[in-house]
């Protein structure tokens, strides 16, 4: 399973704060950027390097974190800003990424001295066209969003409240986990539109889960991983295990059809008759209200029930969530199956 941005911490000393300050400093120029209680240092960002010194107050006592988040594409492919990475390239990684930070500082710390604090898994999925990317994010978000988790709202400047993004859906979890599904064609010419390969995106839909420090120390100790380059190394069995645990999360296994082609799976299946009833009472409800969350809510489902009536749809591989009429495609796989074909497409981009 391959990464795209991943974060290494460092614990500073209070002795290491000052020189490794003033070092940065003097080497990012211009480029140096000071914010409430962190300071962001770009002398390496033309190679996907970005330090920053976060300041955490405990009790009555600062202590200060060196941070490196890393685009380990682009640090051995400066310009590229599509492709992504895969674990077999990690000592080359590591080496080039020692030979940098030392141009910078001698003071600063080697990769394996620090730990991981973020991984990005990401698939990079290839479909027909920008329409269908379209389509697909907006079916994303019909999905069933249990109560630890909670949709990203964006500002919209002409509606002057918060609304979903239009280029894709990010689900944030309180477990240290956000599952991100967007069009990587508009990501690229809303932030980097003269990024060299940007063309060679427009078929595709990235799948991404973020694991966040809490995430990453359970990763850590389950996977025994011993350091930062032994977590990497193991990034393709842990990336795997992320998915295929948290990409269909909230659409259930099945692929998506149309209503039709979903009563028609549920009268060919094994389910007790009362079972069938209650399944195309839900899709029904789903494909009505664009939401199988809603669903849920109008037919008073509660966790239990949910959990069980999931499992059927599984079984007979069938999403709950329902593909409108007017979609020009009548089925299309679910989120974990295709990002699991496209799991080792470390050069679909270049």
């Amino acid at each position: 399973m391959n990464f795209h941005t991943f974060e290494l911490s460092y614990k500073l000393s209070t002795d290491d704060v000052r020189i490794v300050y003033n070092e940065l400093y003097n080497a990012s120029g211009q480029n140096y950027k000071p914010k409430d209680d962190c300071a962001v240092f770009n002398a390496l960002q033309d190679y996907g390097i970005i330090i920053f010194i976060k300041k955490y107050k405990q009790d009555e006592y600062n202590h200060h974190v060196l941070y490196y988040r890393i685009n380990p594409r682009r640090v051995l492919e400066n310009h590229n800003y599509i492709g992504i990475f895969n674990s077999k390239n990690i000592d080359k990684l590591i080496k080039k990424f020692n030979i940098l930070i030392k141009t910078v500082s001698p003071f600063l710390p080697e990769f394996d001295s620090c730990n991981i604090s973020r991984i990005d898994y990401c698939s990079n999925v290839e479909l027909n066209d920008q329409a269908v990317i379209d389509s697909y994010i907006n079916l994303l978000k019909r999905g069933y969003f249990p109560s630890k988790y909670t949709i990203k709202k964006y500002k919209n400047e002409k509606s002057k409240r918060n609304t979903l993004s239009k280029n894709g859906i990010t689900i944030t979890g309180n477990n240290g986990i956000e599952v991100t599904y967007y069009n990587k064609y508009r990501q690229l010419k809303e932030k980097n539109p003269k990024c060299r390969y940007i063309d060679n995106s427009k078929k595709i839909i990235r799948i991404e889960i973020r694991c966040f420090k809490k995430k990453v120390r359970h990763l850590t100790k389950k996977f025994k991983c011993t350091s930062a380059s032994s977590f990497l190394k193991e990034s393709d069995i842990i990336g795997k295990y992320i998915f295929k645990h948290y990409a269909n999360i909230f659409y259930g296994t099945g692929d998506f059809y149309k209503l039709t082609d979903i009563y028609s799976m549920i009268d060919k299946s094994s389910c007790k008759k009362n079972s069938k009833k209650l399944m195309k009472e839900l899709v029904k409800s789903s494909a009505t209200h664009s939401s199988l969350d809603r669903a849920f809510d109008i037919l008073n489902f509660n966790k239990s029930q949910i959990k069980a009536i999931l499992k059927k749809f599984n079984k007979i591989g069938v999403s709950p969530v329902v593909i409108p009429r007017r979609y020009e495609f009548d089925t299309i796989r679910n989120p974990l199956d295709l990002a699991l074909e496209y799991s080792d497409y470390d050069d679909l981009c270049v």
